[in-house]
């Protein structure tokens, strides 16, 4: 009997660990192919959300459990629970359809996520009160979207030559006035010489000049760097997130040019 696992159950593995982990060149190309075949017409960007929000509850979830010991936990406040359930109740009101069988599951990729989310959702309600510690940039990330109903999500494009290999999105939440960059596929940098410059162009601003973002290095070939966004001002309407490469310690204008960009629609 053949351990090559079908097709659904190869883009179930493949989406759990592009929201978790991050995939490999050839893993991006084998889910946008996967992705075409079995979920035609449907961006990519919104095939992962569901796993996205079930990785965010999951990891909430996890990393309090993780950092609280028995002895410390104490019960769900009375209030805290009610409205928990509420949420959830209202949240997943929705998803009638019964756990799929053996002959369902391979029918449909993503059969399995409304119970994922279920199941996320009520390890949760115990724990959602506290904060998960030291956690990694990428765990931030999921958790934003997990808690942000606001938050948007958005593709990057390159602009220039060596930018033609970016993938990966931003994060945005106004709400919260927090964000990331997911990016793979750009050069690396000297940071003693030239470092990487976020720009955020605030139409709540007019005409004003587009607001540093932060500075950000990539200094070794990963798979995939999330990187915080660090605004100089408060974001009253984001509409457009662009990179420079600028001189060390970076500018407060920059001349240019933009190699790649990601445009909230």
């Amino acid at each position: 009997m053949s351990n090559t696992p079908s097709t659904p159950d190869r883009l179930d593995e493949l989406m759990a660990t592009a929201v978790t982990d991050g995939l490999s060149d050839a893993e991006n190309r084998e889910l946008d192919a996967l992705l075409a075949a079995e979920l035609p017409g449907e961006p990519r960007a919104a095939a992962l959300e569901s796993w996205e929000l079930a990785a965010g509850a999951l990891h909430r979830a996890v990393a309090a459990c993780d950092s609280t010991a028995v002895s410390e936990v104490e019960p769900v406040p009375v209030q805290l629970k009610a409205q928990l359930y509420a949420d959830a109740q209202a949240t997943f009101a929705h998803l009638h359809t019964p756990p799929p069988s053996v002959e369902s599951r391979t029918a449909s990729p993503n059969a399995i996520l409304p119970w994922l989310l279920m199941a996320a959702s009520m390890v949760f309600a115990f724990v959602v009160w506290w904060e998960p510690i030291d956690a990694t940039p990428d765990q931030r990330r999921i958790d934003l979207i997990a808690r942000a109903p606001d938050t948007k999500k958005v593709e990057w494009t390159g602009l220039t030559p060596d930018m033609r290999e970016i993938q990966g999105d931003i994060t945005w939440s106004a709400a919260e006035q927090e964000g990331y960059l997911r990016i793979s596929g750009i050069p690396t940098n000297n940071p003693a010489e030239k470092r990487y410059q976020l720009w955020i162009v605030d139409a709540g601003r007019g005409d004003s000049a587009p607001v540093d973002g932060g500075l950000f290095d990539i200094t070794s070939e990963i798979a995939t760097a999330v990187i915080p966004m660090d605004p100089a001002l408060q974001i009253l309407e984001a509409q457009t997130f662009a990179i420079t490469l600028e001189d060390a310690p970076g500018v407060v204008v920059s001349a240019g040019p933009l190699l790649a960009a990601a445009t909230i629609k």
